[in-house]
């Protein structure tokens, strides 16, 4: 994590409380479901979520297309282990790498990206036109 990195909300030390600012301050489920619908997921498709935070996201559109590639990505490993916990208690096959949108290490053969964290000032490139951000 680069010296510049500012953590999603501003302090490391207010990571933990992440999930439960999101839920106060944000529609972030309503939003989520309508970023989802935005991409049309298809079985066999291929996500990327730029700035996974704790990978809600990720997780409802597991859940809602099982058969869908999911990849996270997050500047911050300090989300990325929280995220990685939520995953597990969920039972989801989700892939998460700690990276950031500027610097992807492979950018190509996403059917569709977005930004479930709402805070994600950049969207990474993708073979299809599906690049959204919330």
């Amino acid at each position: 994590m680069s010296s510049e990195y500012i953590p999603a909300i501003k302090f490391n030390w207010l990571t933990q409380f992440y999930d439960t600012v999101m839920q106060l301050f944000m529609p972030e489920k309503a939003l989520k479901r309508s970023l989802m619908e935005q991409m049309r997921i298809e079985k066999g498709h291929r996500i990327l979520d730029v700035g996974c935070g704790t990978a809600t996201l990720d997780i409802l559109i597991k859940k809602a297309y099982p058969d869908a590639e999911v990849v996270g990505i997050d500047g911050d490993p300090k989300i990325l282990e929280m995220a990685r916990t939520k995953i597990k208690k969920e039972g989801q096959n989700i892939t998460l790498d700690e990276g950031m949108a500027f610097e992807p290490e492979d950018e190509t053969g996403f059917t569709a990206a977005g930004c479930g964290s709402g805070f994600c000032p950049l969207i990474a490139k993708c073979e299809k036109p599906y690049v959204l951000a919330s």
